[in-house]
């Protein structure tokens, strides 16, 4: 009797040990099947961005001006906030699977990326250089979209077997940091000629709004009640 009242404590645990992890999941299954079904071609186009600029030269806009981008940033920002999250889960605060504390990583991933994305268009039109940077800047946000696609599957994968060795989430971080890098090197790329002939302009922009938020939110974070 014992036993089985033991059991049956081990399997609660469990349930609520993964609860609000498998609740996110759903909502990302049911946006996922709402998209699909929404805009079948568009969705499609945009998982094979990595492989194919397809979805770039037919789906072409500003971020955040439609709902389908709008559903896909929410996806992104749920993928991107369960990075962090795993850090401090495996190597900070061993298995504290704290709702509030990926929630306060998902808000800080969301600001961050709505408040780049309006600085960036109130740097380009105070300085008049809308039409040099506006095309790169959706390029990225576009790739950034699918990436946080792509990997949103492994996050829950990692999520339900976090007792996998450390190297598993070696990888995992490899695989992530090899996105990101991926991502600036195509954007580089197809707009190479374009930064060669605005190259001051680019070294502004890349110190000023890519390297000094990153410094900032690393600072806001690691000073917070986060990690208190």
């Amino acid at each position: 009797m014992t036993n089985i009242f033991l059991f049956i404590s081990l399997n609660l645990r469990a349930v609520s040990y993964y609860q609000w992890g498998s609740i996110i999941m759903i909502v990302c299954l049911l946006l996922f099947v709402f998209v699909f079904v929404y805009q079948n071609q568009r969705f499609s186009a945009l998982l094979k961005l990595p492989v194919s600029d397809k979805y770039l030269r037919v789906y072409e806009e500003q971020p955040l001006s439609s709902f389908f981008n709008v559903i896909i940033f929410f996806l992104k920002v749920i993928s991107f906030a369960f990075i962090p999250f795993f850090i401090i889960t495996k190597f900070i605060f061993e298995k504290n699977f704290s709702f509030n504390l990926y929630l306060q990583l998902f808000t800080v991933f969301f600001v961050f990326f709505v408040a780049k994305i309006l600085i960036d268009k109130i740097i380009f039109a105070i300085f008049d250089i809308s039409h040099l940077f506006e095309k790169t800047l959706y390029h990225r946000f576009s790739y950034s979209n699918a990436i946080g696609l792509l990997i949103l599957p492994l996050h829950f994968v990692l999520y339900f077997n976090f007792d996998s060795p450390d190297s598993v989430f070696y990888i995992y971080f490899g695989i992530i940091l090899l996105s990101i890098v991926f991502n600036y090197f195509i954007s580089i790329l197809q707009f190479f000629k374009l930064i060669l002939n605005h190259h001051i302009y680019f070294i502004l922009y890349i110190c000023a709004l890519e390297i000094a938020p990153l410094i900032f939110i690393y600072h806001l974070v690691t000073r917070s009640k986060l990690f208190n």
